[in-house]
C-alpha cells in the first residue's frame, strides 16, 4: 500500500474587513496627502511609490491604526496562536503603504527579523497586480513540489497574513488606475510563563 502525505504547510489566511466602506475614502485620501508631503523611500517597489515606515505610530494615522487592530486581534489569535499551550501574541513592528501606478511592481523579496507579514488592499482595480507567494521548497525539493507560485488576486478591503520568510512579489499594474496597498510586519511574542 502506498500512501501520499503532504506535509509542512504554510499558512496563509484572508480575512474582509466588513467595515472597510467607513474608513476607505478617508484613508485614501490620506494616502494621496502623504504621498504629495513626502519623497518616495522605495525597496521593493519600482516604477511606484514606497512610503516611509512606522506609519503605525503617528499620531495622523491613530484612527487607522484602531481600525486595522480590530481585524488583527481577533485573525492573529485565531489562526497563528493556536498551536500553543501557553501565552501568545504578536506586536506590530512596522507598516507602510505602497501605491503601484500603472506599470509599477514589486520585487520578489521577504520581511527579515520579523515573524508575521500582512498586505491590505485599499485600491485594487482589476488587473492591477496580483501578490505571488513563492513555494518555500522550491529551490530544495524543485523536483517534487507542484507550483513554484501561488497567487492571490486583490481584493479592496482585504487583508492576507502569511509568515515573513515567504519570498513574495507584485506583479505589473496593468490597469489604467493606481493599486494602493498597505503592509504590516508583526513579531511573535511567546510567554512561557
Amino acid at each position: 500500500m502506498t500512501k501520499e502525505n503532504l506535509i509542512f504547510p504554510v499558512p496563509l489566511v484572508t480575512h474582509v474587513d466588513e467595515n472597510f466602506s467607513k474608513y476607505k475614502e478617508e484613508l485614501t485620501a490620506w494616502v494621496y496627502k502623504e504621498r504629495d508631503r513626502v519623497p518616495s523611500d522605495p525597496h521593493s517597489n519600482i516604477e511606484g511609490y514606497q512610503s516611509a515606515k512606522g506609519l503605525y505610530k503617528r499620531p495622523d494615522f491613530a484612527e487607522f491604526t484602531k481600525h486595522f487592530g480590530a481585524v488583527f486581534g481577533p485573525v492573529l489569535s485565531k489562526y497563528f496562536c493556536t498551536r500553543y499551550t501557553f501565552e501568545c501574541s504578536y506586536d506590530l513592528t512596522n507598516c507602510w503603504f505602497n501605491i503601484n501606478y500603472p506599470g509599477a511592481f514589486n520585487l520578489l523579496h521577504c520581511h527579515p527579523g520579523v515573524d508575521l507579514v500582512c498586505v491590505f488592499w485599499l485600491k485594487a482595480p482589476k488587473n492591477s497586480g496580483n501578490l505571488g507567494l513563492q513555494n518555500p521548497h522550491v529551490f530544495t525539493c524543485n523536483n517534487m513540489v507542484e507550483g513554484e507560485m501561488y497567487t492571490v488576486e486583490p481584493y479592496e478591503g482585504e487583508f492576507v497574513f502569511f509568515p515573513a520568510s515567504i519570498l513574495h512579489l507584485v506583479s505589473q499594474n496593468k490597469s489604467t488606475e493606481d493599486r494602493i496597498s498597505f503592509a504590516f510586519n508583526f513579531k511573535q511574542r511567546l510567554d512561557y510563563g
